[in-house]
């Protein structure tokens, strides 16, 4: 057990004694060390969250409301550095604001010091954090950086340690209106949500505390007050049944934010919970007398794949596809998840957790803007998998921005009407590729769709999509006639004289233009045709 004298040393004297109890109580539990994984898509306990989101809200329309965005936020966003019982995070404020958390969870008691009169941070009695000061300065740096994006921040007093001498109101008003004016946004008496555009470049407080006046929109633990429907279940027994009976709730929450009225609901799902277990077990699963999967990835998994999972045990929601969120406050929250969230909101470019340091990285996002190629439902792109032959057709009428009727008739006897959702694929792409002769098939009335499109018909759908005239006879491309077969040196040819290989990463002649196209590859081929076309 991490847990005793040091904490203990945090406390005022008045709380020691209750505390102790507190521990002794929970070693009589039985809790052991926690066996959830260190760092992973969904549960990540690091310092640096490898994801970088700092403008995400900047592509968001003005009017949405802010209880109309899926927020990422984690709660108790401070309790970092305690011990397993206390600590909710491990990442620094700055460093969740950067990977794209925009809700935070704010514990604060009116205290006194050697500074003066001041907002201290807490988790719960035993666990001091640090000052308010901290957060608001971190705030204040990110959107000074950001104007565009906007924070959400419940402040919640915490009654038993504040000093009774000092208004909690007061302390707050001098925060907002001397130490930081301007930080926190103006929304009247908070009884409207505000849009977003109301609010880019401001701190959106919630109020968890009974008070007047009120300088943000009222938010009473448990959440249940207008306009706030919130699901805080965080009392999860040790075992699996109440890491399931957890789970439920979550489920249901986001079902229900799912159809619910967002306009004038602001839905708040709390994936986290404790008291007796760690925080970081719930997030990031168990494995020891008994095995249960972590909240974090239980959520990553439904938002991945909604509408392929069947309901939890006890649930009163069906299967259906999750388009919204609403605001998750979550522990140790990985890269994945929260990008996860972020890419529900219609209108923020997509992010991919597997592009960064790629070489192609450039020609993925700017393919991906213009929705030629997407990513997959875990926020990866896959830039080393292959491509198939008529994934690669759809990608390059895409490309081409040919049109697309429908009414197009495929002279190849292997090719699907239809795989998917989009009643134009493969078939009617693959004639639009024919008729436009960039794609010629096999003898035999062949596509082979299925089959890795090869580096060499890449480069040769590509230079017939450019029609590239011939190349001065003397050009020497850099790599020979024998690495090709049939036609495709010529194509190749062509392509390297007009920069259509730029950037294809060991173009050469050790190159082997016969193995399969990778994604990356072909994102780089059809963002070179771009600048050409």
């Amino acid at each position: 057990m991490l847990i005793g004298a040091s904490l203990v040393r945090r406390l005022p004297a008045r709380l020691v004694g209750s505390v102790c109890f507190l521990f002794a109580l929970i070693l009589a539990m039985g809790l052991a060390a926690p066996s959830a994984a260190l760092a992973g898509d969904a549960f990540f306990k690091g310092t640096d969250i490898p994801l970088d989101n700092p403008d995400w809200m900047a592509d968001l329309s003005d009017g949405l409301l802010l209880s109309q965005i899926s927020l990422p936020g984690t709660h108790d966003t401070m309790a970092r550095g305690c011990d397993l019982l206390a600590d909710c995070q491990v990442a620094p404020l700055a460093d969740q604001l950067q990977a794209g958390v925009r809700a935070l969870d704010i514990r604060c008691a009116s205290d006194s010091g050697a500074q003066g009169n001041y907002f201290s941070l807490w988790h719960g009695p035993y666990c001091r954090l640090g000052t308010f000061d901290q957060v608001a300065d971190d705030c204040q740096t990110f959107l000074a950086a950001h104007p565009e994006e906007t924070i959400v921040m419940r402040i919640r007093q915490e009654p038993a340690l504040t000093n009774p001498k000092l208004l909690f109101t007061d302390m707050f008003k001098w925060y907002r209106d001397v130490k930081y004016p301007g930080l926190f946004a103006d929304i009247g008496d908070g009884s409207t949500i505000p849009t977003l555009g109301q609010v880019r470049g401001n701190v959106v407080v919630l109020q968890d505390y009974d008070y007047s006046p009120f300088w943000g929109i009222r938010y009473i633990t448990p959440g249940s007050h207008p306009p706030f429907d919130s699901q805080d279940s965080y009392v999860v027994p040790f075992s699996k049944a109440g890491f399931d009976a957890k789970w439920a709730g979550i489920y249901d929450h986001l079902y229900a934010t799912n159809a619910g009225n967002r306009t004038s609901t602001w839905y708040v799902n709390w994936l986290s919970g404790g008291t007796q277990t760690y925080p970081e077990r719930v997030a990031g699963g168990y494995s020891g007398g008994f095995s249960a999967t972590g909240m974090n990835d239980r959520t990553l998994a439904l938002l991945r794949g909604s509408a392929l999972l069947d309901p939890p045990s006890g649930s009163g929601s069906a299967k259906a596809p999750l388009v919204r969120t609403g605001t998750l406050m979550m522990d140790f929250p990985g890269p994945g998840l929260i990008q996860a969230i972020i890419n529900l909101n219609p209108g923020v470019p997509r992010r991919f957790t597997d592009v960064s340091g790629s070489p192609y990285e450039t020609a993925i996002y700017e393919l991906a803007a213009r929705q030629i190629i997407l990513g997959f439902q875990d926020s990866t792109f896959r830039p080393d998998a292959d491509v198939t032959r008529q994934q690669f057709a759809k990608m390059i009428v895409k490309t081409l921005g040919l049109p697309v009727t429908g009414t197009e008739v495929c002279r190849f006897k292997d090719v699907d009407a239809q795989v998917g959702a989009d009643p134009f694929y493969p078939s009617k792409y693959v004639a639009v590729c024919a008729d436009h002769n960039i794609a010629y098939g096999y003898p035999g009335n062949l596509f082979k769709p299925l089959l890795s499109i090869s580096r060499q018909q890449l480069i040769t759908m590509v230079a017939r999509a450019a029609a590239l005239p011939e190349p001065p006879a003397g050009y020497e491309p850099g790599f020979f006639a024998g690495q090709f077969s049939a036609d495709h040196y010529q194509n190749a040819r062509k392509a390297a004289y007009a920069g259509l290989l730029d950037g294809l990463g060991g173009v050469g002649p050790s190159y082997d233009f016969f193995a399969p196209a990778s994604r990356g590859e072909c994102a780089q081929l059809l963002y070179n045709l771009l600048q050409e076309h």
